[in-house]
């Protein structure tokens, strides 16, 4: 993070359109990247040599995770920002 801050030549970097895709999807890849590889792995055992599978379970991790993002975390967020008193509670911490 220093170096980001620091760093106007780092910021660049981290301002490309595929690494700004990867930071706005990267919390439905963490959730779906393990179903999508166990599908394929247990899908497709004997078919294809495990690196083949493990290397298709890629893109199809990261079209999954673009598909979970579009059309559940998105309209997830846009729902709550419109439920009655959401984002008060997200803004207060929690006591305890």
């Amino acid at each position: 993070m220093a170096l980001a801050i620091g760093s106007p030549r780092a910021q660049r970097v981290l301002e490309v359109p595929p690494l700004l895709w990867l930071g706005r999807v990267s919390y439905s890849l963490y959730l779906i990247h393990v179903p999508v590889l166990m599908v394929v792995v247990h899908g497709l055992h004997g078919l294809l040599p495990l690196e083949a599978l493990l290397l298709l379970a890629l893109p199809l991790s990261l079209f999954a995770a673009e598909a979970m993002n579009r059309w559940v975390e998105q309209p997830a967020i846009a729902l709550a920002r419109r439920l009655p008193g959401t984002a008060t509670r997200a803004a207060r911490p929690a006591l305890g």
